[in-house]
């Protein structure tokens, strides 16, 4: 009788025991997802831009081709009167613009793609500029920028 009992009792402990540990295991589980739950994450985008070839690349190319431009306009602008100049000011900035505008869309589609592909990546609810962190979160910059370059290889 008394092996039985101690039989008994020794399961008993074994059974409370389990409990305890899938309990624990549980709390862990529940409170890591807690944690989780409103992550923030942060994003050092002169980084990340600095660190993409291909956009360095249309960069440069606005930039020649918005110097070429004020070249193309200076004697017209040199000979314009106040009225004339400022039409001319305005058109010149148009053009920019415009150019601007068409070169950066595609960039800017491949950023907020890798930035939601990041995010996800993470299990973030928030993405942020680094300067507005002051502590804590996970900071996705190089996750951000090996996606831009891998995306932009593809896009080639």
């Amino acid at each position: 009788m008394n092996a039985l009992k101690e039989r008994r009792v020794q399961v008993a402990i074994a059974a409370v025991i389990a409990l305890i540990v899938v309990t624990a295991l549980l709390t862990g589980i529940l409170t890591a997802r807690a944690s989780r739950a409103g992550s923030v994450g942060y994003l050092r985008i002169q980084e990340v831009l600095s660190k993409w070839p291909s956009f360095l690349e249309a960069n440069k190319q606005f930039n020649d081709y918005a110097d070429q431009l004020q070249e193309d306009y200076k004697e017209k602008l040199e000979k314009a009167t106040g009225d004339e100049k400022q039409a001319l000011l305005k058109e010149i900035q148009d053009k920019m613009q415009k150019t601007n505008d068409e070169m950066v869309k595609p960039y800017d589609e491949m950023l907020q793609k890798a930035i939601d592909e990041a995010r996800r990546h993470y299990g973030l609810d928030v993405v942020l500029s680094y300067e507005y962190v002051v502590t804590g979160g996970v900071d996705i910059t190089e996750k951000v920028t090996g996606l831009v370059n891998e995306y932009s290889e593809a896009a080639k």
